[in-house]
């Protein structure tokens, strides 16, 4: 048996990815952008009627939709079949250094550090009245929070056993309460891959390897560390990925039906500019 070591303060990968980001290109730091995006009522209304949207949003799929679901399930069905010889597979390779890593790279995808993430980004935008970075802070807040309540309600229902639950793969007791039995999907990964999508949504090539790198060891290190199976985690990523980009869609398909006014008024002339976008 490994020993597990005492884990470092999150704050330490916080600051790592906030000043990477800092570091990139124009794409993630575009600019002023209208309409301003705050955190207040309007956005806490759209919070949950956004969320209502995702979650129906299967009522809505067309043919390609549908496939994607159908290659996902697939996929999720023959991890399934293997998931205790993969695990196994994992287990038997692991190494106390491994384990160590592991540790700390599994917290990235943890509430605490990706709601510190959001909330950074987000107190950025307002230090440097940068408009883009408040939308990233908001929409991964967002898909986080959404991609959350579904695999909670979804942990409840199917109520899979984990694996240090040593009741095998195909172990399920739904509406058991107890924490070794909410297996599927990982809570982390989708975590993880749902704020990937938003702040890759809005960042350059650099970014993108970046965020889903991270969000892929967050993935793989649920099994490493005993807590998932490998379908487990890949539904998990999968969720939270087709979440990240359903948020960033409703958003800025929001923005572009905005009605926007502007007041200009000096020495010459005053007027009123209306523009609607769509």
């Amino acid at each position: 048996m490994i020993k597990k070591t005492k884990k470092g303060p999150l704050i330490f990968p916080v600051l790592i990815l906030f000043g990477f980001l800092n570091l990139t290109g124009n794409d993630l730091y575009a600019g002023e952008s209208t309409p301003e995006h705050r955190f207040g009522k309007e956005y806490l209304h759209h919070l949950f009627s956004d969320s209502i949207r995702v979650y129906s949003s299967p009522m809505k799929w067309d043919k390609e939709d549908y496939l994607r679901f159908s290659v996902v399930t697939g996929t999720g069905l023959f991890l399934l079949v293997l998931d205790e010889s993969l695990y196994e597979s994992v287990q038997r390779n692991k190494t106390q250094a491994s384990d160590e890593v592991f540790s700390y790279v599994t917290d990235l995808g943890h509430g605490a550090f990706l709601g510190g993430v959001s909330t950074l980004l987000y107190t950025a935008g307002e230090i440097s009245r940068n408009d883009d970075l408040r939308k990233i802070g908001l929409y991964s807040l967002q898909s986080w929070l959404t991609a959350g309540l579904l695999v909670t309600g979804t942990k409840i229902f199917v109520g899979r056993t984990r694996p240090y639950g040593e009741q095998g793969a195909h172990s399920f007791r739904p509406f058991d309460f107890s924490s070794k039995n909410h297996s599927f999907p990982s809570g982390h990964a989708a975590s993880a891959f749902a704020v990937a999508a938003v702040i890759s949504e809005y960042s350059g090539m650099f970014v993108d390897i970046f965020c889903y790198s991270l969000a892929a060891g967050v993935a793989f290190s649920r099994v490493h560390l005993d807590k998932h199976w490998m379908s487990d985690v890949f539904v998990g990523s999968v969720l939270g990925y087709f979440i990240g980009k359903k948020v960033c869609d409703l958003n800025d398909q929001r923005d572009r039906n905005r009605i926007q006014v502007n007041f200009d008024f000096n020495k010459e002339y005053s007027g009123i500019t209306l523009s609607f976008s769509f």
